[in-house]
């Protein structure tokens, strides 16, 4: 007689529960990594603007770099420059903040996941020893029925 594992289909459900945490684990990490590279993009640009803004603040203090462009002209363009800078710098704390909720989800991810794993482990932990139990079981049976026959044999050459 074979051993029948009665929560067979719980374990079962439990190990698609697992496996399916796993991946949305794996969806929301890769989701973290998108949302980080694209803030890294945005502190570049950052870093680019602001360059770009000190230098033409730079080059504004050089006699003779801008003399076809009026000083209100030079005024508004270092002006807009560094409202560029303002507005990336805006875009990288707007990205911070998606980077943030993502590594939550992520977290929480790992959360589920641990809790999966930990409900799987149980069942495979019952059903190992409800099958240790059975094998003694099915053994101690046939040490019962050896000691029949036996006893049975023993009683047949007495008479």
């Amino acid at each position: 007689m074979a051993f029948v594992f009665r929560l067979q289909g719980l374990l079962e459900q439990r190990i698609d529960l697992r496996k399916e945490a796993e991946r949305q684990l794996i969806e929301r990490e890769s989701e973290l990594a998108s949302e980080r590279k694209t803030l890294q993009g945005l502190e570049a640009s950052v870093e680019a603007a602001a360059e770009h803004f000190r230098r033409r603040r730079a080059e504004r203090s050089v006699p003779g770099a801008f003399r076809n462009m009026p000083i209100l002209v030079q005024n508004e363009l270092l002006l807009r420059l560094e409202m560029d800078v303002r507005d990336a710098r805006s875009a990288v704390l707007s990205q911070q903040i998606l980077v943030d909720q993502a590594l939550e989800l992520v977290v929480e991810a790992r959360k589920v996941l641990a809790t999966r794993r930990l409900d799987e482990d149980v069942l495979e932990k019952y059903r190992q020893k409800a099958e240790a139990r059975f094998v003694q079981e099915q053994s101690y049976k046939e040490e019962l029925e050896q000691d029949e026959i036996g006893n049975v044999m023993h009683l047949s050459r007495r008479k």
